[in-house]
């Protein structure tokens, strides 16, 4: 059936980032200067899971088949954590925004849109 195939793709997707970011987000912090003491790193991971939290209630309701519906939510949430991914990185594709190396605002702006994707995508 190509919707569970859609679905399990979009949990495979959804979930996997995090196995990506948190192996190499603490470094990655410390390396822009960012976040150099470990309650520092720990503040940047509660960003997104504080973003992902307060935003399930919010994107359940709008999931639903008679708001917005939960496909076009999941494909939106899987574009906010690609651009999020991005806007911490910081992407060479980005080039104009960031000059070369993110700032702290960057970051978490890129994980506060992480996690409200993170919930777009796995909510619905």
């Amino acid at each position: 059936n190509p919707q569970i195939l859609l679905i399990a793709v979009a949990s495979v997707l959804a979930n996997s980032d995090y196995a990506f970011l948190e192996p190499t987000l603490g470094d990655h912090a410390k390396a822009l200067g960012i976040a150099t003491s470990p309650d520092s790193i720990g503040l940047l991971f509660s960003v997104s899971s504080v973003c992902y939290t307060i935003s399930c209630p919010a994107i359940g309701l709008l999931s639903d088949r008679s708001r917005i519906g939960p496909r076009p939510m999941i494909y939106a949430g899987l574009l906010a954590q690609a651009i999020g991914f991005l806007l911490i990185g910081p992407s060479p594709l980005l080039g104009w925004l960031h000059g070369g190396s993110a700032s702290w605002l960057q970051v978490v702006g890129g994980l506060v849109l992480f996690g409200v994707g993170e919930s777009m995508s796995m909510t619905p």
